[in-house]
C-alpha cells in the first residue's frame, strides 16, 4: 500500500501497516501459548517484528519492493494477506518446534488448536492459486496468471512464497536461539502445570484448575 499522489494519507498507510504488524505475532502466539516464558515472548515480539517482519513487509509494500515487483500481483492479492498468513504459519511452526511439545496433564482434555497452521496452508495455497487465476481484466494493476495465458506468473508466485518461507523460518530460528542465550524459552513444569495466568501473571479470576 505505497503512498501515491491522491492516494491514502501517511496516517492511513501507517495504521494499515500496523494492523498487519500486530496481527502476525498474535497469530504466532497460538503455537507457544502456556509454554513460552513471558519475558522470552516479549523479546521475541520486539526482535521478530523488527528484524523479520518489517523487512519482509518492506519487500512487499515498499516502493519497488522485491516481492511486490517479483510477485507482480499487487497488495490486494499476494501482499495483502497471504504473506502475513505464510509468515505467521511458518514462524508458529518453527517456534513450536524450538520451544518443544506441549506437556499433557490429566486435567487438560485436549491441547488448543493452533490456527496459525491452518493459515499457513491457506496462505500458501492462496499465493499459488493467484498465479493460476489472476486476470488483468479483473485487476488492471496486477498481472495475468496461468489460465490467462501467462504460465510464468505461477512460477513467480512460487518463488515469492518460497523466499518468504525461507526468510521467516531461518529468521525465526535465529531469533529464538539468540533469546535462549539470555532467558529460558520455556517455563518450568510446575508453572506450566499451574497455567501461566496463575504462575506468571497472578490472574486467577477464570482459573479454577489445579494450582498446587
Amino acid at each position: 500500500m505505497p503512498i501515491t499522489e491522491g492516494g491514502p494519507s501517511h496516517g492511513a498507510v501507517a495504521l494499515f501497516q500496523l494492523t498487519f504488524a500486530i496481527i502476525t505475532p498474535a497469530l504466532v502466539s497460538g503455537a507457544v501459548v502456556e509454554r513460552l516464558n513471558f519475558k522470552a515472548w516479549m523479546l521475541f515480539i520486539l526482535l521478530w517484528s523488527t528484524f523479520i517482519y518489517l523487512p519482509l513487509a518492506h519487500m512487499v509494500w515498499g516502493p519497488g519492493g522485491f516481492l511486490g515487483v517479483s510477485g507482480g500481483i499487487g497488495a490486494l492479492d499476494f501482499a495483502g494477506g497471504y504473506v502475513v498468513e505464510i509468515a505467521s504459519g511458518v514462524a508458529a511452526l518453527v517456534a513450536a518446534i524450538v520451544v518443544g511439545p506441549r506437556r499433557a496433564y490429566p486435567q487438560q482434555v485436549a491441547p488448543p488448536h493452533n490456527v496459525s497452521f491452518i493459515l499457513f496452508g491457506a496462505g500458501l495455497l492462496g499465493v499459488l492459486l493467484t498465479g493460476i487465476f489472476a486476470m488483468k481484466t479483473l485487476n488492471p494493476a496486477g498481472a495475468n496468471g496461468l489460465l490467462a495465458g501467462n504460465p510464468i506468473q505461477l512460477w513467480i508466485q512460487l518463488k515469492a512464497a518460497g523466499f518468504t518461507i525461507l526468510w521467516v523460518a531461518i529468521g525465526t530460528y535465529v531469533v529464538l536461539i539468540l533469546i535462549r542465550q539470555f532467558v529460558p524459552l520455556r517455563v518450568g513444569d510446575q508453572q506450566e502445570r499451574q497455567g501461566l495466568d496463575v504462575s506468571s501473571h497472578g490472574e486467577e479470576a477464570y482459573n479454577n484448575e489445579f494450582t498446587g
